[in-house]
């Protein structure tokens, strides 16, 4: 008895679930389109970027390479760098003129790019550094702490090579002709050539580097001075 019972109330609850399952409706049409929420605040304008005039606008460096390629072929290879590192501190840092601590002589930076500066894919730059100092009988002594330079060298036959040395001792044992440097304007120029021998420099052979250098410095008016 009890398992005809059981096998009743199994049929009674199958039956059930067909006749709510053949009396579920049709899926209805989508429900109209609700009204569009009222539009947010603007945001705050972003900082413009740096443009490439604004790197262009403190003057250049041009360099001339004379001498032979690895490869012993004479060649000769004019490059001007003209993009000035303009952040923060590196306008100062880089286009700046100040006095030595240590030593007392006038000193000036200047930094320049080949292309527009970038922190990481930018490496071909000359960087200046100049001591201008009065000597004896009051003569006009110049040296360099810094005279770095990184160039690639293409060639119209399209083979490269890398210059990449620092000349101080050649730069400063030769001098700078045609200086002047005006606060005012921050205007300063000034020219080197010198020839660094074979052993000293990539191509393997005696190397002629002339300098012109046409560009705008900062002055430092504070108590901090150039560095040493």
């Amino acid at each position: 008895m009890k398992k005809v019972l059981k096998f009743g109330l199994m049929l009674s609850i199958a039956f059930s679930g067909m006749m709510f399952t053949g009396c579920e409706g049709e899926e209805g049409d989508p429900g109209a389109t609700g009204a569009a929420g009222e539009k947010g605040d603007k945001g705050d304008k972003g900082d413009d970027g740096v443009g490439l005039e604004d790197e262009l606008k403190y003057g250049s460096i041009t360099v001339t390479y004379t001498g032979t390629r690895p490869d012993e072929v004479a060649f000769t290879k004019t490059i001007t760098y003209k993009f000035a590192p303009i952040g923060a501190n590196d306008l100062i840092e880089y286009s700046g003129s100040g006095i030595n601590e240590e030593t007392g002589a006038d000193q000036y930076r200047v930094m320049r790019f080949l292309g527009s500066v970038d922190d990481v894919y930018q490496e071909n730059y000359i960087n200046l550094r100049l001591n201008r100092a009065v000597g004896e009988g009051d003569a006009i002594v110049y040296s360099f702490n810094d005279f770095e330079v990184y160039s690639n060298i293409t060639t119209d036959d399209f083979k490269y090579f890398i210059i990449n040395g620092e000349f101080n001792s050649y730069a400063s044992e030769a001098g700078v002709t045609g200086f002047s440097y005006d606060p005012a304007t921050g205007a300063l120029k000034f020219a080197s050539e010198f020839t660094v021998p074979g052993e000293n420099n990539d191509t393997g052979f005696d190397l002629n580097v002339s300098t012109t250098v046409d560009a705008k410095v900062f002055q430092n008016i504070g108590q901090s001075g150039g560095e040493e």
